[in-house]
């Protein structure tokens, strides 16, 4: 699998179709690597929440997406997309300040095998380790910024949906297959690091 290079180029008036790009990052400062999902609560999402669905709420981000959306990357289980450069700062985790990291979101919807795209996004995130100079414990979920979303990325917080959890704490269990703890989800990134299971880094922007 190739990650596909789907940067959102500068318009005719020498703006970027994105408005959410925050300055540049210096080369080499990229300092974390921050995990999303692209959803809402612990269910699936409907079909149509595609990667092209959120490219175009990045391509309208006023019209059409929550005007601090902004992510690098965008992973699916058959899919690993590029929209902005990691050379810019752009709005995710609701906020610029202090936030030199790279953002990997993860779609989640009806027709996306979960498991393949956590894989995915741990693949990509080693990859990232690699071609950064990063080590894992700079990897964090989006609450690491937004402190008030200390649940987020919510799958990756939740609980796993054994009788005790769902008797005790329902809204917090996730019933997806193939669902993983944050911890968990480390483990995959450490494996991909360590096995070379990587994407090409030259396709990297």
């Amino acid at each position: 699998m190739k990650i596909q290079n789907r940067i959102l180029r500068k318009t005719t008036d020498n703006k970027y179709a994105y408005e959410n790009l925050h300055g540049t990052i210096e080369q080499g400062k990229q300092t974390y690597i921050t995990i999303h999902e692209a959803s809402l609560k612990l269910g699936t999402t409907p079909a149509d929440r595609t990667i092209d669905y959120y490219e175009k709420q990045l391509l309208n981000p006023v019209k059409d997406g929550h005007e601090k959306l902004g992510y690098h990357f965008m992973v699916s289980d058959n899919e690993v997309v590029q929209f902005i450069s990691t050379k810019f700062r752009t709005a995710h985790a609701g906020c610029f300040d202090g936030n030199s990291s790279i953002a990997i979101q993860r779609v989640v919807n009806c027709n996306v095998d979960f498991a393949k795209a956590i894989y995915n996004q741990a693949k990509l995130a080693a990859t990232l380790m690699v071609k950064f100079g990063m080590p894992l414990n700079h990897i964090v979920p989006r609450s690491y910024w937004e402190t008030t979303r200390s649940d987020s990325p919510t799958r990756l917080n939740a609980l796993p949906p054994t009788e005790a959890n769902i008797k005790e704490h329902p809204d917090k269990v996730c019933h997806i297959p193939g669902n993983m703890t944050w911890l968990e989800f480390l483990d995959n990134v450490q494996f991909c690091y360590n096995v070379d299971d990587i994407f090409d880094i030259n396709e990297i922007l």
